[in-house]
């Protein structure tokens, strides 16, 4: 994931030709950022939402940091637990965003799959004081969270194995699954795991996370 001018303009004209009321804000060598209000219209687990959010989105270039958004409109309470104190909104963990990006994800598809459900997701907590669609924790235990998730693990403590075994052994299918299973590695979680072997930058991400639990583990 690395925003170039080039390709950050064909993604553009799609994000404009979605989203009425964003327009460039900035445009310099290593940022673009776009002003405007985004309508959100999601039903789900029984609840409407069609309401507008001023925003910004900051979108650096030739860099490995992910875009950004910016309660400009301040519609997000500074209390929430998923806004930073910038107003800067906490989508989702940079793993799993990164990831999206890696399978093919653009900028567009960002918008509509992180960014509009996140004010669903507040307005719903806001009137119901759960998430409609579950919820994350910050620092190593999203992380562990989302690892879980990606490799279909039954716990976050098998998520960790499988990190592990990621980093510190080649991929051999009639190995005994690090989940605690008993099955090997291809009757139980071998295709999950093939997707990060075989991706050398899904690799090197995972590489990265797994330094910052153990660190964590060990502090």
């Amino acid at each position: 994931m690395n925003f170039t001018k080039e390709s950050l303009a064909l993604q553009l004209n799609k994000v404009f030709e979605r989203y009425k009321d964003l327009a460039v804000a900035k445009d310099s060598h290593n940022l673009v950022r776009l002003h405007g209000s985004i309508p959100v219209d999601i039903l789900a687990c029984g609840f409407h939402l069609c309401q507008s959010y001023l925003i910004d989105i900051c979108i650096p270039l030739n860099s490995d940091k992910l875009p950004y958004v910016i309660d400009t409109g301040r519609s997000v309470a500074i209390s929430y637990r998923h806004i930073y104190d910038d107003g800067v909104l906490c989508l989702d963990t940079d793993t799993r965003i990164r990831m999206r990006f890696l399978d093919g994800f653009d900028l567009l598809q960002w918008l509509q799959d992180f960014v509009e459900p996140y004010f669903f997701s507040y307005e719903y907590y806001v009137r119901y004081s759960s998430f409609p669609f579950g919820d994350r924790e910050h620092g190593c235990q999203g992380i562990l969270q989302t690892y879980q998730e990606l490799f279909d693990a039954s716990s976050i403590d098998a998520a960790y194995k499988l990190m592990r075994y990621c980093c510190l052994h080649s991929y051999r299918g009639h190995h005994i699954c690090p989940c605690g299973s008993g099955k090997r590695l291809r009757n139980c979680h071998g295709n999950a795991l093939r997707n990060f072997v075989a991706d050398s930058r899904k690799l090197e991400i995972l590489k990265k996370d797994l330094l910052l639990v153990e660190r964590e583990l060990i502090g």
